[in-house]
């Protein structure tokens, strides 16, 4: 079964000199004059050197992996900083004396996990997660009790918003523990979900989100998964007792259970979603699941509603004192009804050009202009040959921010193969930038070309939709390669693609 599901969803594993290039990344942004400034002369480093009454064995974790000098720089940064007490709690729990009888690899994940790059008021932290993720690529979960903000769980910020000269620093009570297990782990672990975790297993879906990192390209991508758990609580209210039970009413002998096309395993497939969605990051619309076989339709008003019944006007949503539960590949909420799969919900389904982990993995990503000139080699889903590729960003105040796949004014041809489709009939619409100077293009799909041409060239640059195909129909849930060569020479601003289910 790893084979459904063998590929990269949301953002990659960070090397260590790729961590280092993010985190000097600078987001500039000014703060506001009612901010509580403390100590604005001073940086990350040399304020816990002005405290070490209260910061001395995190400020020596920091000084044994010699990262102090990091945190003289630039940044911005915001630092999650533990008390003395808290490292002294975190020697304790895991039966040692010392700083000292930390590996030192395991030490410096310990001091990155701290450490998120920009900067994060307390203002801005919801239930969810942080808005960037820490230096090894996880994203820290917030959540409040009361007043308090609960960073992963139980580490409270006890002092917030202590502005510096390169960044925040919130001093927490609690050391924050490196995450290291996979997303199915915690359901295996509590037997609250006995049933779930047992469909699971007996569908093959664990042996996709074990996987923490698969080979992408030139670099290790890491896997991003999302689970909608169902607890055994709500399974008895439903008549379900047992995984025999669930068994009953959703195996529907339609192949084996590993099968795409098995009752049981679409139900299982239902439950999981391609990339990770802490709460805060949910939007109104329709997500995948891993198989890409079918889609859930979320609606984000007053509540998280999923699968809004239209007649009954009933939905499931998230029981959230028992959400956002992190892992190092996901994420895990638990659910308030079974959840069963419906037939797939015909909506729109839109691919940013730019949504590859190589691409997100990139130190200019979603910070600055960066050309490329090996069209074979330099990304694992992107071909070309011409001057160069250009990854293309547009930050403004007026406009939203936008990036795009950029090819250069010449001669050219430029291949994208984009995550699976759901088999089925689309009409297929791009999204580019228009301008004097744009190329005419032809599309091949899979290899086959497509009727007619584009013509991107207009006055002005504006954001402009261009049909590809009216119609096509594909039996296969996979992968496709959209293919676009020059007529005449110019450039290209390529957005987006967006598939539109036909009846």
């Amino acid at each position: 079964m790893r084979s459904i599901y063998y590929k990269a969803v949301k953002f990659s594993n960070l090397y260590f000199y790729i961590i280092l290039a993010i985190l000097f990344l600078t987001r500039c942004e000014e703060t506001p004059d009612e901010l509580p400034v403390k100590d604005i002369e001073l940086q990350i480093t040399t304020y816990m050197e002005e405290h070490q009454d209260k910061y001395s064995e995190f400020l020596n974790a920091v000084i044994k992996v010699d990262l102090q000098h990091l945190f003289k720089t630039r940044g911005p940064y915001t630092l999650f900083l533990p008390t003395n007490n808290a490292m002294f709690n975190y020697y304790q729990e895991n039966s040692i004396d010392s700083l000292g009888q930390i590996p030192v690899d395991d030490l410096k994940n310990l001091v990155y996990n701290h450490i998120v790059t920009g900067e994060v008021m307390s203002p801005e932290i919801s239930m969810g997660s942080l808005p960037y993720p820490n230096a090894i690529g996880d994203y820290l979960v917030t959540g409040f009790r009361e007043a308090d903000i609960i960073v992963n769980k139980e580490s409270v910020i006890t002092d917030r918003d202590i502005v510096v000269n390169n960044g925040i620093i919130h001093e927490i009570d609690k050391v924050i523990d490196v995450v290291t297990w996979d997303i199915f782990e915690p359901l295996k672990n509590d037997e609250g979900y006995s049933i779930f975790s047992q469909g699971l297993e007996a569908t093959g879906i664990t042996d996709t989100l074990k996987i923490i990192s698969i080979p992408y390209g030139k670099l290790d991508a890491r896997t991003r998964y999302t689970i909608l758990a169902v607890p055994d609580t709500v399974y008895s209210k439903a008549g379900i007792y047992s995984f025999d039970d669930l068994t009953a009413m959703f195996d529907d002998d339609n192949g084996p259970r590993t099968s795409v096309d098995n009752g049981l395993f679409k139900y299982m497939d239902y439950h999981c979603l391609e990339g990770t969605y802490y709460i805060s990051s949910f939007s109104s619309g329709v997500y995948y699941t891993l198989s890409r076989e079918n889609q859930l339709n979320f609606l984000i008003r007053t509540d998280y509603k999923i699968n809004v019944d239209p007649v009954t006007e009933e939905y499931t949503t998230f029981n959230l004192s028992h959400s956002n539960i992190p892992a190092k590949n996901g994420a895990i909420h638990q659910i308030n009804t079974i959840l069963p799969d419906i037939e797939p919900i015909t909506n729109n389904y839109t691919f940013r050009m730019t949504d590859f982990p190589d691409i997100k993995n990139l130190d200019c990503y979603r910070s600055e202009i960066r050309n490329f000139t090996d069209g074979q080699n330099q990304f694992a889903k992107i071909k070309w040959e011409g001057d160069y590729m250009q990854y293309y960003y547009k930050p403004g105040i007026l406009v939203n921010d936008w990036d795009a796949i950029n090819m250069s004014e010449d001669s050219w041809w430029l291949e994208i193969t984009i995550p699976k489709i759901r088999r089925g009939r689309y009409k297929i619409v791009g999204g580019f930038r228009s301008g004097n100077n744009r190329a005419d293009v032809i599309v091949y799909i899979d290899g086959v070309k497509t009727e007619g041409f584009i013509d991107l060239t207009e006055p002005g640059y504006n954001n402009v939709e261009r049909d590809i195909v009216q119609e096509i129909e594909w039996t296969e849930t996979t992968e496709h390669a959209f293919k676009l060569k020059t007529l005449n020479p110019g450039i290209l601003f390529w957005v987006f693609l967006r598939f539109e289910p036909l009846p």
